[in-house]
């Protein structure tokens, strides 16, 4: 799942996991001959910079102003995400936006009768199943469909 984040006072947003936010700076409030000079983005797991690079066209992802696509660590609990946008020429103290990241997990599987629940796969089929030793080792292998995967747990 995508969201847009459009700089607001948005206070928190939720997502099916993988969630990924797109931060378009474009809609940070600018002034007359104001421009973006720095965006700093706190995130969970990171930090990362971006400054103005000053090109008038074609800027890359380097660029402050271009749109920054993060993806969300996956966590039961919260997240908080904190940006600091800097803005020129004569701006010192920073634009503070913040808001909190929750991860909804999808069910495993589809729900026959609430088809329109969230799920990770349409569909699950246990292929193989072996247990052995003193500890009772165990390994599952499970096929997917929608999206197509060879799932393997091994407990032991």
């Amino acid at each position: 799942m995508n969201i847009n984040y459009q700089f607001d006072s948005t206070s928190s947003v939720s997502g099916y996991t993988p969630l990924t936010i797109t931060f378009q700076p474009i809609f940070v409030p600018l002034t007359g001959s104001q421009f973006l000079s720095k965006v700093i983005y706190h995130f969970p797991d990171k930090v990362v910079t971006k400054v103005n690079t000053f090109v008038s066209s074609n800027y890359s992802g380097d660029d402050c102003r271009s749109d920054f696509v993060y993806t969300v660590p996956n966590s039961n609990s919260p997240l908080t995400i904190s940006i600091s946008a800097y803005v020129g020429p004569d701006h010192y103290d920073p634009y503070i936006y913040s808001f909190t990241v929750t991860n909804v997990l999808p069910k495993f599987t589809k729900n026959p009768i609430a088809n329109a629940e969230p799920y990770a796969f349409e569909e699950v089929h246990l292929v193989k199943m072996k247990a052995w030793g003193p500890d009772n080792s165990q390994i599952i292998a499970l096929e997917t469909k929608n999206p197509n995967y060879l799932l393997l747990n091994y407990n032991g």
